[in-house]
């Protein structure tokens, strides 16, 4: 699997501990440069102590990506630093305490742009249950400054 993945930018949330931290590891081995997001900077230095040997180039960005600020933030420095992102791993044991519940309106152009493009136009409206469909708060931001 070596460098199965040369000159791909992955970056990986929860990358500290765990599934995240394993995540990284494989990655580097397989050529990935890697931006390393958790909460705890000690964390993230060990793993790119690890990661050294493989040759990847490694960001760390201690960061709570429950925080707007601080998501965009990790966004805005690994693409300065390292590039286009090619691979996100998204592996923070977070919920977002922000949610919209129940109703998405399909009435709404960007919802609909943003659903016709992923799934489809076809019967749209009897492959998605809009009355039962959440959309997070950050990401319905996210499909507005994408399809708005």
């Amino acid at each position: 699997m070596a460098g199965e993945l040369q000159g791909h930018i992955a970056l990986v949330t929860g990358a500290g501990r765990g599934i995240g931290r394993a995540i990284a590891l494989r990655l580097a081995v397989a050529g990935c440069d890697l931006a390393l997001v958790s909460r705890t900077a000690e964390d993230l230095e060990r793993l790119a102590d690890e990661v050294g040997p493989t040759g990847a180039r490694t960001l760390i960005l201690p960061a709570d990506i429950t925080d707007d600020t601080q998501a965009e933030a990790i966004l805005e420095k690994t693409l300065l630093q390292l590039g286009s992102i090619s691979i996100l791993v998204n592996s923070a044991g977070t919920a977002p305490p922000r949610r919209v519940h129940g109703n998405a309106d399909i009435a709404d152009p960007v919802v609909r742009e943003a659903f016709e493009t992923f799934i489809g136009t076809e019967n749209l409206e009897d492959r998605v249950d809009f009355e039962k469909l959440t959309i997070d708060l950050p990401a319905l931001e996210f499909l507005r400054r994408t399809f708005g």
